[in-house]
């Protein structure tokens, strides 16, 4: 019986699946602790506050009601209620790595963990 894969077909299918595993272990590898949470509203900032600090914060939209309840525990941010039907951002893991994110669409509301400098440095700048 013939064989249709050549030595060429398993080289690159090695090299692919090599590299497919390298896009996923890298960025894990590379991710840095962040150091504050910046928590914006409709793409406004609403409060910036450091991830050392255990904290509950109920989240108030400009109608005055709450939205979401924020979380801070052993450097980790989460939201713990919302008031959305589809409950996604709750849902989320915990977040303690630079750049990372919770987003709650219906509510707006966006948190990301950064390493509390304001200048934006990209992982290909540093």
């Amino acid at each position: 019986m013939k064989s249709y894969l050549k030595k060429g077909d398993i080289i690159l299918c090695i090299a692919l699946l090599s590299l497919s595993i390298l896009g996923i272990i890298l960025p894990v590898l590379s991710a840095k602790d962040g150091t504050s949470l910046t928590v914006s509203i409709n793409g406004e900032l609403y409060t910036k506050m450091p991830l050392s600090t255990d904290t509950i914060l109920d989240i108030i939209q400009d109608d005055g009601v709450i939205s979401n309840t924020l979380v801070i525990t052993n450097g980790q941010a989460s939201i713990s209620h919302a008031t959305c039907f589809n409950q996604l951002c709750v849902a989320q893991v915990p977040i303690s790595s630079t750049n990372e994110t919770i987003v709650c669409l219906p509510n707006k509301v966006i948190l990301e963990i950064s390493n509390g400098s304001d200048t934006f440095i990209d992982s290909i700048s540093e």
